[in-house]
């Protein structure tokens, strides 16, 4: 069993686009939504997006431009560097190593065996990183 209440649930999302600009327009534009950006030092500008005061996704650069716009969910897990192993082991593929990224936590992007890509994520202070609210 998990320490983390949450652990195993879907707690962020984001999305990656070659526009991040107009992708996070198009949004905002669609569902009424505001933006903040955020500077993330190296890793680049970062948009959060809200609904009213919730927060509910992130935006940012894609890694090419070659790589089409995708969404991600990210699950809260205990620990990010043991759970990218067990993804390994059970023959997934860690595509981004875990990382630390300011003010958000530490993070993994992983594929299952079947290419299915998603992320992991533990708040920065290990500290619960709530689920989401389901539709």
């Amino acid at each position: 069993m998990s320490a983390l209440p949450y652990a195993g649930a879907i707690c962020w999302r984001e999305l990656s686009s070659p526009n991040p600009q107009a992708a996070a327009g198009f949004y905002r534009d669609l569902f009424s939504w505001t933006s903040k950006d955020v500077d993330m030092g190296p890793m680049g500008n970062y948009t959060i997006l809200n609904n009213g005061e919730e927060m509910v996704a992130g935006v940012m650069a894609g890694p090419s431009p070659e790589v089409p716009s995708h969404w991600i969910n990210y699950v809260t897990v205990d620990d990010v560097d043991a759970s990218a192993a067990k993804v390994v082991e059970l023959g997934g593929r860690v595509l981004m190593p875990p990382t630390d990224a300011p003010e958000i936590g530490r993070f993994s992007i992983v594929a299952d065996p079947e290419g299915a890509v998603f992320g992991l994520l533990r708040d920065p202070a290990g500290q619960v990183v709530p689920a989401l609210d389901p539709c």
